[in-house]
C-alpha cells in the first residue's frame, strides 16, 4: 500500500511540474508579445516624431533592463534606430557591434536586415566609408536573398551608398544607386519623395540640366500631393538652389513661396545657403548678400563660411567698397585654409579607415579559426560532461529511494501543520470581518462629505445669481436714470467730447453713465458687441461705446490716456470685428 501511494505521489509531482512548466511557458510568451508592441509602437512613432519617440523609449529602460537577452537586444536596436532618425551623430560602435552579433545568429531576415543597415550607419557617422559602405552592401544583399524583408531599409540602403558616392565625387555610381533605390520604393509603395530628390541631386552634378529640372518638378508635385512640406523641407530647399541655378525662375520663386509660408522653426538647415543662391540668381545681388552675412554670421562651419565669404569678397569689390572686400578676402583666405586643412584631415582618416578595415578583416579570419578550434574543445567537454550527469543521476535515483522513507515519516508532521495553518486562517477571517466593518464606516463618510459638496455646490449658485441679479438691477437702474429722454443721454454724450478736449476729467461713476446713456440711445448695441466680440476686456468695451458716440483716434487718446499706438491697435480689431460702418 505504501509503494502505492509513493509511485501515486511521484505522478501527481510530474503532472504538476509540467501543468507549471506549461503556465510559466504561457506567460512568458504573453509577456513578450506586449513589450514587442510596446517597442513597435514607439518605432512606428519614431519615424514621424523621432524626439518624443526618444523620450518613450527612455522611460521603458527599466522595463526591459530585466528582460531576457532577445527582448534587451530589441531595445538597444531600436535606441540606434531612433538616434539616427533625430539625426544625433554616433560617436562609438561598442553597441551596435554587439547587436551585430547577436542578430546575425539569432535574428529573423528582417533583423538582420536592420542591423546590418543601422551598422553602416554608425560607421558612416565616424567617417569610416569602407565599413559604412561594406554593411549598407550587406543590408541589400540579406534583402535580395532572404524572404520578409523591409523594403523601406532596402530602399534607404541604396539612398545611403548614393549619398556615400556623392561625397566621393563618383556621381555617376551615386546615380544608379538613386535609380536603383527608386525602383525599389516604387515597387514596395513606400513614399518615394527622398528617391527622386536624391536622382535629381545625381544629376545636377553630372550637369544634365533637362534631368535635374525634370525630376525636381516630379519632386515638387509629390510633396504637393501628399501634404508633406515640413517634412520635405530640406528637400524644397535643394529643388529651390537647383531651379535657380539653372535659371527656371518661375520654379524657383514657386519654391522660395512654400518656404517663406513655413515657421521660422520649421525652416530647414540648408535653408538660407539655397536662399542665398536663390537671390544671387533670381533677385538681385543686394539680396544675396544680406543673406550671406546672415550666414556668415550665424553659421560656424568651415563650408558654410568658405561660400559665404567667396560671395561677400567679390560683391564688395564689384561695389567698390574695397575696404570690405579686404576684409572678406582675408576671411575668405582662413576659411579656404581651413577647408584644405579639413580635406587633408578627412583624407587621411579614409586612408586609416581602409587599413583599418584590412587589418580588421584579417584578424576576423584568425577570430573564426580559434572560434573552431573554441567549439571542437567545447564539444569534447560537453560530451564528458553528460557522462558526469548520467552518472550523476544514477547516484540520485538510489539515493531517492532512501529518501521516500524519510518523506513518508514526515506525513505526519504536515498534518499537524496544516491544523496550525487553519487555526490562523481562521483569524485572518475574524481580521477581515474588522476591515469590512471599519471599510463601512468608512464608506458613511464619504457619503456625509459629498452631501456636503451638494449643498456647497447649491450655496454658489445662488451667490452668482444673486450676482447676476444685482448687475441686471444696477442697469435698470441706470437705464431708468435715462428714461426719461434722449436729452440726459445727448448731455452724457455731449460731456464725454468736453473731456476728449480737455476741458473736463472723468470717474468711475461717469464711465457707467456713458454706458447707460449709450444703452439708452442704442438699446441693441450692448447685444451687438456681447455677439461679435467673446470675452472682452473693460479697456476694449470702454472704447466701443466711445466709437459708437462718434469720438476719433486722437479724442479717445486724451480720454483713454492710452498711447496713440495702442489705441490705433485696439480700435482697428474693434472695427474689424463689428465691421468698419458701426
Amino acid at each position: 500500500m505504501a509503494k502505492i501511494d509513493i509511485i501515486t505521489m511521484k505522478r501527481c509531482f510530474l503532472y504538476a511540474y509540467l501543468f507549471l512548466s506549461c503556465v510559466i511557458c504561457g506567460c512568458n510568451d504573453y509577456n513578450n508579445e506586449v513589450l514587442l508592441n510596446r517597442l513597435i509602437s514607439v518605432q512606428n512613432e519614431g519615424d514621424t516624431c523621432p524626439y518624443n519617440a526618444l523620450e518613450r523609449y527612455d522611460s521603458l529602460g527599466a522595463i526591459f533592463e530585466h528582460e531576457n537577452e532577445y527582448l534587451r537586444s530589441k531595445y538597444a536596436l531600436l535606441g540606434v534606430r531612433l538616434q539616427d532618425k533625430a539625426f544625433i551623430t554616433h560617436t562609438n560602435d561598442s553597441v551596435i557591434n554587439l547587436l551585430y552579433d547577436y542578430f546575425i545568429n539569432y535574428g529573423n531576415s528582417c533583423e538582420k536586415q536592420e542591423v546590418c543597415y543601422y551598422m553602416g550607419s554608425v560607421y558612416r557617422d565616424l567617417h569610416d566609408t569602407p565599413r559604412a559602405v561594406k554593411y549598407f552592401l550587406e543590408a541589400i544583399q540579406v534583402a535580395e536573398t532572404e524572404a520578409n524583408i523591409d523594403s523601406a531599409i532596402y530602399e534607404r540602403s541604396y539612398l545611403q551608398l548614393a549619398a556615400i558616392y556623392r561625397k566621393q565625387l563618383n556621381y555617376e555610381e551615386a546615380l544608379k544607386m538613386s535609380l536603383k533605390g527608386l525602383e525599389i520604393a516604387e515597387s514596395a509603395n513606400v513614399n518615394s519623395i527622398r528617391n527622386y530628390s536624391s536622382i535629381a541631386n545625381g544629376y545636377y552634378y553630372l550637369n544634365d540640366t533637362i534631368e535635374t529640372v525634370r525630376y525636381s518638378r516630379i519632386v515638387i508635385e509629390k510633396i504637393l500631393d501628399e501634404g508633406l512640406i515640413i517634412e520635405n523641407s530640406d528637400v524644397i530647399a535643394s529643388r529651390m538652389h537647383d531651379f535657380a541655378k539653372f535659371g527656371y525662375k518661375a520654379e524657383a520663386d514657386y519654391c522660395y513661396a512654400l518656404l517663406q509660408h513655413l515657421p521660422e522653426d520649421a525652416r530647414p538647415k540648408n535653408y538660407l545657403i539655397n536662399l542665398a543662391v536663390y537671390c544671387k540668381n533670381c533677385v538681385s545681388p543686394d539680396s544675396a548678400a544680406a543673406v550671406f552675412h546672415r550666414i556668415q554670421e550665424s553659421d560656424k562651419s568651415i563650408a558654410q563660411q568658405y561660400n559665404s565669404t567667396q560671395f561677400l569678397m567679390k560683391y564688395y569689390a564689384s561695389v567698390g567698397n574695397y575696404e570690405e572686400a579686404t576684409r572678406f578676402a582675408l576671411l575668405f583666405s582662413d576659411a579656404n585654409r581651413n577647408l584644405l586643412k579639413d580635406m587633408n584631415v578627412e583624407q587621411t582618416l579614409n586612408a586609416r579607415n581602409e587599413f583599418q578595415y584590412i587589418r580588421d578583416r584579417d584578424k576576423e579570419a584568425a577570430m573564426m579559426e580559434q572560434i573552431g578550434r573554441t567549439r571542437l574543445i567545447w564539444a569534447v567537454s560537453i560530451i564528458v560532461m553528460i557522462l558526469l550527469l548520467m552518472s550523476l543521476l544514477f547516484f540520485h535515483y538510489h539515493r531517492q529511494r532512501r529518501l521516500l522513507k524519510i518523506i513518508m515519516e514526515r506525513n505526519n508532521a504536515v498534518d499537524n501543520a496544516r491544523g496550525l495553518i487553519q487555526k490562523y486562517e481562521e483569524e485572518l477571517e475574524q481580521s477581515h470581518d474588522i476591515i469590512e466593518t471599519k471599510e463601512k464606516e468608512l464608506a458613511t463618510k464619504y457619503s456625509m462629505i459629498e452631501t456636503l459638496d451638494v449643498e456647497l455646490k447649491n450655496a454658489e449658485d445662488s451667490i452668482k445669481r444673486l450676482m447676476v441679479q444685482n448687475e441686471t438691477l444696477t442697469k435698470f437702474a441706470l437705464m431708468k436714470k435715462f428714461s426719461a429722454g434722449t436729452e440726459d443721454a445727448a448731455e452724457i454724450i455731449a460731456k464725454y467730447k468736453r473731456a476728449a478736449d480737455g476741458k473736463c476729467t472723468l470717474s468711475e461713476d461717469d464711465w457707467s453713465e456713458l454706458i447707460a446713456a449709450v444703452d439708452c440711445v442704442y438699446p441693441n448695441f450692448t447685444s451687438e458687441i456681447n455677439e461679435r466680440l467673446k470675452d472682452i476686456k473693460l479697456h476694449n468695451l470702454r472704447i466701443c461705446y466711445l466709437l459708437k458716440i462718434g469720438m476719433t483716434n486722437p479724442q479717445i487718446v486724451n480720454i483713454t490716456g492710452n498711447p496713440p499706438q495702442t489705441v490705433w491697435y485696439r480700435v482697428k480689431r474693434i472695427k474689424e470685428a463689428l465691421g468698419n460702418n458701426r
